[in-house]
């Protein structure tokens, strides 16, 4: 509406959240061509996401060497986020993915350009792009090409956008950027570490004000003690430093820039403070390339794929609504023994998903660091 009312940039600028531009860009041509079609706004913008969602599925089938099996599978995994939950996290897939398969083919300029259009679409892939300059200058390094001009000639395309994209919406752009940094929820419906971590703070606080500790609807942790934010973004720093250290060290080329990548990812996704339930979108994407470079990695991409769904799932179910299996005490009231964990009897199912889901992660941890020892 307010895109409508005073155009594409001005409606950008009058929603203060964490988006970058291009993902407005898509959502603004969707609705214009809804309004060319003659129909309402909503279906304009479902037709917008199933289209890339659709382009995304070609771009995997491709990839993938035409394994019908393992494309559906993706798709399914895919659309729960993309259609029926309408998550704009499909807005950067095909670029992402386009960008990979440039990559694994040194072609450096093209590739930054679709990831500067990805970052620009979402900026949940910015948190890749360490991984990128070290895989940047690895393969450099065993060319032993002179480092300065390669350089200046691959990223003078994705400059150039972005320096286009500032002039057009100006500082909006830097203002969401620092917005997205500034998530201050210890878990935002992440079956995490810090999920686990808020519900025994919750414990704790049990006979005190808790209807003022958290939100009733979402059960999420508002001004979390500084103890807990502390030890979240330390493991945080501890593990996501230490994919890079181990990717550097490494150096085996473009299926251990994918590998470490997707550590460095689910470091961010178990640990960080202000993680979102949509925020393994990325992680699905990275594992599913990587099941394309190295099949051995099949089982993995199908781990991932139902972590991610499993956590949308749990609250959202397939239509938005919270699935009525752990829908938790009324809005009236603190009632029964386990509302604390908003799950009533006998126990919130997303508390033990939370476990499994930090196991995993510290399984996969170990698996890596094994592979490299050996």
């Amino acid at each position: 509406d307010e895109m409508a009312a005073h155009g594409l940039v001005g409606g950008y600028a009058m929603n203060p959240l964490e988006y970058p531009p291009l993902g407005f860009v898509w959502l603004w041509l969707s609705a214009t061509l809804a309004d060319v079609a003659g129909v309402h706004a909503f279906y304009g913008i479902k037709t917008g996401l199933l289209l890339f969602l659709l382009a995304t599925t070609v771009i995997l089938y491709r990839q993938a060497g035409r394994d019908a099996g393992s494309i559906f599978f993706y798709y399914v995994a895919l659309l729960l986020s993309a259609l029926a939950l309408s998550y704009l996290d499909i807005y950067l897939a095909p670029f992402l993915l386009l960008a990979f398969a440039a990559w694994r083919r040194e072609r450096w300029q093209t590739g930054l350009l679709l990831f500067a259009i990805a970052v620009l679409t979402k900026y949940s892939a910015i948190i890749m792009a360490p991984f990128v300059l070290l895989y940047f200058l690895s393969m450099q390094r065993q060319r032993s090409a002179a480092l300065l001009p390669v350089a200046l000639q691959a990223v003078w395309p994705s400059l150039l956008l972005v320096m286009a994209l500032l002039l057009v919406f100006g500082r909006e752009p830097l203002d969401a950027l620092g917005r997205a940094f500034g998530h201050s929820d210890l878990s935002a419906n992440a079956l995490n570490f810090n999920w686990v971590q808020t519900r025994l703070i919750q414990l704790w606080l049990s006979g005190r004000d808790l209807l003022q500790a958290y939100n009733m609807d979402s059960q999420l942790l508002r001004n979390p003690p500084l103890w807990a934010i502390a030890l979240a973004r330390a493991l945080f720093g501890v593990f996501y430093l230490l994919a890079l250290a181990m990717f550097w060290r490494r150096q085996r080329g473009f299926e251990d820039f994918l590998l470490f990548s997707l550590l460095g990812h689910l470091a961010y996704f178990m640990f960080n403070i202000g993680v979102h339930e949509n925020h393994l979108f990325l992680s699905m994407l990275l594992v599913m390339a990587l099941a394309h470079a190295n099949p051995a990695y099949r089982l993995l991409a199908i781990n991932v794929c139902l972590i991610s769904s499993l956590n949308l799932f749990a609250f959202h179910s397939y239509n938005g609504n919270l699935p009525d299996l752990w829908r938790g005490v009324a809005v009236s009231g603190w009632e029964g023994a386990n509302a604390w964990m908003n799950g009533g009897p006998p126990f919130d199912f997303r508390l033990l998903l939370a476990f499994v889901n930090v196991l995993f992660f510290f399984s996969l941890w170990f698996a890596v660091w094994r592979q490299g020892k050996s």
